[in-house]
């Protein structure tokens, strides 16, 4: 997997810092791409692999979407439907790669997969990150592709993404760090905000997401909670904006606990599967 070390300028839109080593991605040419409640191209890698590398089964570390597009090459990708979020995630293990020849045990699995696609050159292809799923290069010759992730605007994938590091939705091992997602949090407010005050806004886009915005007010996760509280108070604050005024001692004292924020897990039904 390719990116820069360092963020650099993205050289259309050199307002943006970027670990992307892509000069052009699907948000850049996607029409409502700048709208949506999140769309995250900036960490995004090249992955370059030969037949039988890939990645291992896991589920993203947040509950969002994914776009993926295959440059050169052949790669196969399965996804598990969302019954099996944790189930074949605790029986194959994570990280599982399915390399030919496969086990009766291996085939057992694959059996239980939702969709078992052949990607090729010049495909683009859409999936749920909160569901199981891996990728490995076959055929001969190199395989290219790159991925990005998003937050549709609809309801239900907005109710997903707040069930994120809940047990009930998201398998445990795949956690997003609880400091990250707060600011990740961050990110889908002010886009929701920012997009909802463009006068021009397309009318069923808007629809849409004032319903992401409602179930994001309504969602059980307390930092949510704290930050449309904020919004409606407008006393806008955000973790990564702030500066260290922490003593270093508390730093310390902070890295050295091991307690994890508890998110709530909603009491309403389970996402929807896709």
């Amino acid at each position: 997997e390719l990116r820069w070390q360092q963020k650099v300028r993205h050289p259309l839109n050199p307002e943006e810092e970027v670990k992307t080593a892509t000069n052009c991605d699907i948000f850049d040419v996607a029409p409502f791409s700048k709208h949506l409640p999140l769309w995250e191209r900036s960490e995004g890698g090249i992955f370059i692999g030969e037949r039988g590398a890939g990645s291992g089964l896991h589920v993203d570390q947040c509950l969002w979407s994914n776009v993926g597009r295959n440059w050169c090459g052949f790669k196969l990708f399965a996804i598990w439907p969302w019954s099996e979020r944790h189930q074949i995630l605790d029986d194959a293990g994570k990280g599982a790669i399915f390399s030919p020849p496969l086990t009766p045990k291996e085939e057992a699995f694959l059996s239980r997969a939702k969709t078992v696609a052949l990607v090729g050159p010049g495909d683009v292809w859409v999936f749920s990150g909160g569901q199981p799923h891996t990728a490995m290069c076959v055929g001969d010759g190199i395989n290219i592709c790159a991925y990005e992730s998003f937050v549709p605007a609809h309801e239900e994938a907005m109710q997903l993404l707040v069930h994120s590091n809940t047990k009930a939705s998201h398998w445990r091992n795949c956690w997003m760090d609880d400091d990250d997602l707060d600011e990740l949090y961050e990110d889908v407010v002010d886009s929701l905000q920012r997009a909802l005050r463009d006068s021009n806004l397309n009318p069923g886009l808007r629809s849409r997401l004032e319903g992401c915005r409602k179930v994001m007010r309504e969602c059980d996760d307390s930092y949510c909670k704290e930050l449309w509280d904020q919004e409606d108070r407008g006393q806008r604050r955000r973790k990564r904006e702030e500066s260290e005024d922490c003593t270093s001692s508390e730093a310390d004292a902070e890295k050295g606990s091991d307690n994890k924020k508890l998110r709530v897990d909603a009491k309403s039904s389970s996402p929807g599967s896709v």
